[in-house]
């Protein structure tokens, strides 16, 4: 059992509320501030730093995770303002900690984390929701309508209270990898699928089984429900939401069979944490197609992923912070040359 006070928000949305101290103390004390950060960075900002990028450095802000003020003029941290940080998913319980404990050596106060009915808000972004051009896609909310494309075809897409909306620059980045493939035929296996956009991005560029494995409760639902709206749903399926417990390939698979493709746009995190199953599940041939990292990030990934040959990859300014970018990228796990040793991909 964890915090209490943490248990009893999960199954909502979280909100925290951060007190920064007046004047930017936490700003200008040396030492204090995660390693790298920028004096100017935001609450959020700080808060991606800490939960999703490790040891330190400044972080874009993911998508799910918004800051605002609470007192008027409270723009940056060293206004020294109190903020509210929301999730749309609720951190676990161990990221709350290190959070509070990172941030506190920071200067700031952490108020106890406070539940928000799922309806509190979280649907305020479709009035504001608009096509996104993602590779050969438009990345279009279905009560939007369609709009005459030569050059892209729809990929309609209701996330709901799900991640996967098209329009961060991660999402975008593996869009992209999946299109320069060949995936007809393949079997793709979306882990992290959200909204189940890339599985049913796979689905639509010719793919001939996806599955799809998501922690989020909404995940199923959403995600079948997003390849029927495009009309795939007959090859997306729901394969739950431990990765740890899908089958390994078949070892006596017969020549030709269709290709592995396994595809993973999540934070560093998450995806070192899960980066032998992804492995496992690719197979001795298969590929790997990665997101939601920075270009700083990228030589952890591979060193989580372990020998590979790096085919293809992307990287996309953050809108947030143009001085850093998100990286995606494809790795085949197939020997090179027949000398059984693969090159490791840096």
């Amino acid at each position: 059992m964890g915090d209490p006070a943490i248990d009893a928000v999960q199954p909502s949305a979280v909100q925290l509320t951060v007190s920064w101290p007046a004047g930017g103390a936490a700003g200008r004390q040396p030492g204090v501030r995660p390693r790298g950060s920028d004096p100017s960075a935001s609450p959020a900002e700080l808060v991606a730093a800490v939960v999703w990028g490790g040891a330190g450095g400044r972080v874009p802000v993911p998508d799910g995770v918004e800051e605002r003020a609470v007192d008027p003029g409270g723009e940056r941290v060293s206004s020294g303002h109190r903020w509210v940080l929301s999730w749309l998913t609720p951190p676990t319980d161990d990221q709350l900690i290190v959070l509070g404990e990172a941030l506190g050596r920071l200067g700031a106060t952490v108020a106890e984390p406070v539940a928000v009915a799922h309806d509190t808000g979280l649907d305020a972004w479709r009035e504001h929701a608009r096509p996104v051009e993602a590779g050969p896609f438009v990345v279009r909310p279905p009560w939007l309508p369609g709009g005459p494309n030569p050059d892209r075809r729809d990929l309609w897409i209701d996330p709901g209270r799900t991640f996967g909306s098209g329009s961060h620059q991660s999402t975008r980045a593996v869009l992209e990898l999946l299109a320069a493939m060949p995936l007809g035929g393949a079997h793709v296996v979306d882990v992290g699928s959200g909204s189940g956009i890339l599985g049913v991005a796979a689905a639509l560029l010719g793919a001939s089984r996806v599955e799809l494995v998501e922690l989020d409760p909404f995940g199923e639902d959403v995600g079948l429900a997003n390849a029927a709206l495009n009309g795939v749903g007959e090859r997306v399926a729901w394969a739950g939401t431990d990765v740890g417990c899908l089958p390994d390939p078949p070892v006596d698979a017969p020549p030709g069979r269709p290709q592995r493709v396994i595809v993973a746009n999540m934070l560093i995190g998450e995806l070192e944490a899960v980066a032998s199953d992804l492995r496992r599940l690719a197979g001795p041939d298969g590929r790997l197609v990665l997101g939601g990292v920075l270009d700083s990030q990228v030589d952890r990934l591979i060193e989580a992923v372990g020998p590979a040959r790096r085919i293809d990859e992307r990287s996309e300014p953050s809108e947030s912070d143009p001085s850093v970018a998100w990286a995606a990228l494809t790795l085949t796990l197939e020997e090179l040359g027949g000398s059984g040793d693969p090159e490791v991909a840096r």
